[in-house]
């Protein structure tokens, strides 16, 4: 849904594409996170009615949502619930436990059962199930449980969840991009791999294609590798 709003968006289609009912109006500067596709979420309550508002590219989209005013709670991150029910980006998330339903971070979310990315169920790596009550999302990049930290990358042709060696998840952080780190082991990743050529506690990123470390300014090319 998305990914749709956000080309209509872009181009300037803004026929009902959600629906009957649906408003167009301007964007409100917000300090929320935008997400990649430059499209954010919020809930609120209009004329008796839960909406959802997707907003980007200088436009909004109104839609109606199946949820109780009365029990209305804007989660964040695109997601929201009422007393019974939770929805991502103005859609039902069928069989989400709404009592035990938490926003992590990076898009992930998780109830006492199941772990979901912008609203759909996530599998475990090896497609082994996520303990569930140890589960942490350091961002969408790197996310971890009682087993570990693991990288989320994109493989040949699709993605991939792979252990990361040497990180604990009582030390981690995820920088941003591609990278992560242990502070006090005093260790950088690049893509959930160890980069030792790289000042751990220094590193800081400038922009998309740039990083900084105390030893020099470094040029990210495809996949995040310095040069």
């Amino acid at each position: 849904l998305r990914i749709e709003v956000a080309q209509r968006l872009a181009r300037g289609d803004l026929c009902p594409l959600l629906g009957a009912g649906v408003v167009v109006g301007t964007v409100r500067k917000t300090s929320r996170y935008c997400s990649r596709m430059r499209v954010t979420s919020r809930y609120r309550v209009q004329d008796g009615q839960v909406v959802c508002e997707l907003e980007g590219y200088g436009r909004t989209l109104v839609a109606p949502v199946e949820l109780e005013p009365s029990s209305l709670v804007d989660l964040g991150d695109g997601y929201a619930r009422d007393a019974h029910r939770v929805v991502a980006n103005g859609e039902i998330i069928e069989g989400a436990d709404a009592a035990s339903f938490t926003v992590l971070r990076g898009g992930y979310a998780k109830d006492a059962f199941t772990i979901y990315y912008e609203g759909e169920r996530v599998e475990g790596p090896d497609d082994d199930a996520w303990y569930v009550p140890s589960f942490v999302a350091f961002g969408a990049r790197y996310i971890g449980d009682l087993r570990g930290v693991y990288c989320v990358r994109y493989g040949y042709d699709c993605y991939e969840t792979n252990l990361v060696e040497g990180a604990s998840t009582n030390d981690f952080e995820e920088v941003g991009l591609t990278f992560g780190r242990a502070p006090l082991a005093g260790v950088l990743f690049n893509n959930g791999e160890a980069d030792r050529s790289l000042d751990a506690a220094s590193f800081a990123l400038r922009s998309r294609f740039f990083a900084v470390d105390k030893a020099g300014v470094y040029h990210l090319r495809y996949g995040g590798k310095p040069s």
